[in-house]
């Protein structure tokens, strides 16, 4: 018993020593970056679309179908220090009158573009992520619930295309077996910026 005694202290600094000896040994830890966590270069992307807009909608039910259209109006702000875009909309479409909500940034961390998507037309949510080019445009890709037509994860494609300063424009593409190439452009909204 005695000697358990002895040895147990020998043991505990010797092991005590060796850990120290290893943290000693390293390279402090570097400083982090917090630039990853400020607005840059890519958010300024989304400058141009601060203000009000009038919207045009033009949707295709099925392919080769007669287009319908209606109008709607929203509005977009820089939130939370300009890290993140808020747009309200809303419009009238076939009879219900509809009130949506988006939050666009870019991810530094992530090197990509994200889009949040929700509205008074259903209770779920899209994301979204993008890449752009170097005119501006941006490719967005995500996947939505169509619960209304018992439908998941349905693919859709966001072509964001900067016309000018008071205009742009948003096509939006679905995954569809029975379309040419297996995409089908269902909706065009065309933006025009409202003037005071």
């Amino acid at each position: 018993m005695r000697l358990r005694h002895t040895l147990f202290p020998t043991v505990l600094v010797a092991a005590t020593a060796a850990i120290t000896t290893t943290i000693v040994s390293q390279d402090p830890p570097a400083m982090p970056d917090m630039s990853v966590l400020q607005p840059g270069e890519h958010h300024r992307r989304f400058d141009y679309l601060v203000g009000d807009w009038s919207n045009v909608y033009t949707l295709y039910e099925q392919p080769g179908s007669d287009p319908m259209q209606w109008e709607g109006a929203s509005s977009s702000e820089w939130v939370l220090n300009k890290h993140f875009l808020k747009t309200k909309g809303t419009y009238d479409a076939m009879g219900m009158a509809i009130e949506d909500f988006i939050l666009s940034s870019y991810d530094n961390f992530r090197q990509q573009y994200i889009m949040f998507y929700v509205s008074s037309f259903g209770t779920g949510w899209s994301l979204a992520t993008g890449t752009a080019d170097e005119d501006g445009t941006i490719t967005w890709n995500g996947s939505q619930d169509i619960p209304h037509m018992n439908m998941r994860d349905v693919k859709y494609r966001i072509i964001e295309k900067r016309v000018d300063d008071d205009h742009f424009q948003m096509e939006f593409w679905y995954e569809n077996d029975a379309a040419e190439g297996g995409w089908f452009r269902q909706m065009v909204i065309d933006s025009t910026r409202k003037k005071n």
